[in-house]
């Protein structure tokens, strides 16, 4: 099915493409934007292939939550590696170039920013409910999360994202050049309802569902720490506050990022109905949601020590593999690696809590 660009006539909201091509020929705009945009794309593909390389690679870190945490990594790289590049093509060469000299790029990156960003958001908020059972209701655990349940949540986390390009795709809205932003998504002048609908349930529901996660967990670690100061044990007091804080600090972490960085994208598309936001907001917050899937990996890498060892052990890997000028044995490398000091890892949560 043919998709209609709505760019290509005159729009009722927003802003006119005079405005948008004097917007670009600014250098005082164009420089930091595409400057920012390299950034996010050479920090995203790095760290989310250390990731991805780190759980391939080294056995320890082959868990059940961490295939969570993989398939969070690849649609962070698929945001990275694919839409940074784009938006920096959006601004450099503008709307006429990619409306009218390469119309199916449009639609082909409008697909692609909706199957990884939403994709990226259910996977931190599978990450969040996993480490919630993990520590509030234990003995539910090994009935809910095994190699086959995992997988089924993983693939509806990617149909999540497909589901929403079907929607595109059949006439709920149509692909269109966001001239505010420079980038390709849907037309939200052409049906709002869309845009409510988008925003609403696959990007703010997460942040919900993960900030009662982080809040029940949080509130579990509390009354855990009660019950100790209750039996008088000063040892295991001590500890229990200790363990307290470092879980405190790193829910915090974790939780305000995502919030930060993610909400405010969604909360203007929601409220701008007549699109009349400075053009300067959507730059700012668009960046802010996808600086989200750059940073997770310095995330996980500050709250874990176990993903900070394998970083360091993949690295290490690979220096070898450069500095030798051929691959030593694949066994003696996977060895290696397997016969590090490194413990098991179950949850960044878990890890904290004991």
């Amino acid at each position: 099915m043919s998709q209609r660009y709505s760019n290509e006539t005159v729009q009722e909201k927003g802003i006119s493409l005079i405005e948008s091509e004097r917007l670009r020929h600014d250098l005082t705009f164009l420089t930091p934007y595409v400057f920012y945009e390299a950034l996010l794309f050479v920090i995203g593909v790095v760290g989310n292939i250390l990731i991805i390389g780190t759980i391939l690679k080294v056995k320890s870190m082959r868990t059940l939550p961490n295939a969570f945490v993989f398939s969070l990594a690849l649609s962070d790289l698929m945001v990275t590696s694919i839409l940074q590049p784009f938006m920096m093509v959006g601004a450099l060469m503008g709307e006429q170039f990619i409306l009218i000299q390469r119309p199916g790029f449009c639609t082909v990156i409008t697909y692609v920013c909706f199957q990884s960003c939403i994709s990226s958001c259910s996977n931190i908020m599978l990450v969040s409910l996993n480490r919630y059972i993990c520590i509030c209701k234990n003995s539910w655990y090994s009935k809910i999360y095994s190699r086959k349940s995992v997988a089924v949540m993983i693939v509806a986390a990617w149909f999540n994202g497909l589901m929403w390009n079907v929607f595109l795709w059949v006439g709920w809205s149509s692909v269109g050049f966001q001239r505010k932003q420079f980038t390709c998504m849907h037309n939200s002048h052409k049906d709002f309802s869309y845009t409510v609908a988008v925003f609403t349930v696959p990007v703010l529901t997460p942040v919900f569902v993960t900030a009662v996660a982080y809040l029940m967990i949080f509130l579990k670690v509390r009354e855990s720490q009660k019950r100790i100061q209750a039996f008088g044990k000063k040892k295991d007091k001590n500890q229990g506050t200790s363990s307290d804080i470092r879980l405190a600090r790193m829910l915090f972490i974790m939780f305000a990022i995502f919030c930060t960085l993610c909400a405010p994208f969604a909360l203007i598309n929601l409220c701008d109905y007549y699109d009349e936001a400075p053009y300067y907001l959507y730059v700012i917050f668009i960046h802010m949601f996808h600086t989200n899937s750059a940073v997770n990996f310095i995330i996980f890498g500050l709250t874990n020590k176990n993903y900070r060892t394998g970083y360091s052990l993949l690295s290490n890997y690979i220096l070898i593999k450069v500095s030798c000028g051929t691959y030593r044995s694949r066994g003696n490398v996977e060895n290696d690696i397997d016969k590090s000091q490194m413990t098991q890892t179950v949850t960044v949560a878990t890890t904290a809590y004991n």
